[in-house]
């Protein structure tokens, strides 16, 4: 059995048949740990039993919210979290920005300098929150140079790296918003300074090594 997304809806593959399911005539998609089952508004369910990946990318998170259809992945909180309405998120977002970026500072201007520092550009959508990483040089954004970045992403193209902070693993569709996953990075302090200190660390080196580079040429 599997799910395959598809433009139009969700086929249904089971042995040898095949079942489109549109989007459309879609009522609800439950994820959990032991099955995924679709239910149509017909009353008809679809359901395979095991986790499908199909049901977490943002491209099938796009149908869900333009389609309207509730939808709930149980799979996603960490233990001991809950889904978070995004209001709920921002206390949250300070608490993590902030630590963020003193973890990163006292890296970049005991390796580089006083005169660096981070800088830290939040962007979400319905779907997801990302914090990307910046290097600046007396307040003004380095454009980093693609041998000295992390993880380098077309949303921030300066930037040497980002951290996953939230997802959408919720969609009520009478109030039509999302409830959102935290990342392990927002839920647990050491992961988020651990991860933050080692790459930065490792971005400046990097750098360091482009700026000597360039000196020698």
């Amino acid at each position: 059995m599997a799910f395959i997304l598809d433009e139009e809806g969700i086929r249904y593959v089971k042995l040898f048949k095949s079942v489109m399911l549109p989007f459309v005539e879609m009522r609800s998609i439950v994820v959990t740990k032991e099955a995924t089952a679709i239910t149509m508004k017909s009353g008809e369910v679809y359901s395979q039993k095991e986790f499908t990946p199909v049901c977490v990318d943002d491209e099938f998170c796009n149908y869900v919210m333009r389609y309207n259809i509730e939808y709930r992945n149980d799979t996603e909180c960490i233990e001991g979290t809950r889904p978070y309405s995004r209001e709920e998120l921002d206390p949250i977002l300070e608490r993590v920005i902030e630590s963020t970026r003193s973890y990163a500072d006292r890296i970049i201007k005991d390796k580089l300098g006083v005169e660096y520092s981070s800088e830290l550009i939040f962007k979400e959508d319905m779907r997801w929150g990302n914090l990307f990483f910046c290097l600046k040089h007396n307040d003004v954004i380095i454009d980093m140079p693609d041998e000295c970045s992390v993880d380098k992403d077309d949303e921030v193209p300066e930037s040497y790296d980002n951290i996953l902070l939230f997802f959408m693993c919720e969609w009520n569709p009478v109030a039509q918003r999302g409830y959102y996953a935290i990342t392990a990075d927002v839920e647990d302090e050491e992961i988020l300074k651990d991860y933050v200190e080692d790459w930065t660390d490792t971005m400046c080196d990097d750098y360091e090594d482009y700026l000597d580079n360039l000196e020698s040429e």
